[in-house]
């Protein structure tokens, strides 16, 4: 849900008229990959090469908290996954995996 709600804050102050959120999934192996889009004004490779925007306190929002991401990437982390900001010229993107295999 964070995501959806970043996008939502994004996109409300875009100046593009078409808005967006697309989410793509797909599995191979064991391995579960989720694409999420949004055509809002996407992030700053600066941000994507430090991996800064996933650190607890960091946000752009205006009265953001900066915990949103930190938290999406330690719920994956503790359940075999990993999210990662990906460069797009048309907005946001992220990607999520997932391993689909059990672990005792």
């Amino acid at each position: 849900t964070n995501l959806l709600e970043n996008s939502i804050y994004w996109l409300s102050i875009a100046n593009s008229e078409k808005k967006s959120i697309r989410i793509d999934g797909s599995k191979e192996g064991d391995v579960i990959t989720v694409d999420y889009f949004d055509s809002g004004p996407g992030i700053d490779i600066k941000y994507i090469r430090d991996d800064v925007i996933f650190e607890p306190g960091f946000s752009l929002k205006t009265g953001g908290t900066g915990l949103g991401l930190a938290l999406v990437g330690e719920a994956l982390h503790r359940n075999n996954g990993k999210i990662y900001a990906l460069q797009n010229m048309q907005g946001a993107h992220f990607r999520m995996t997932l391993s689909a295999k059990e672990t005792n």
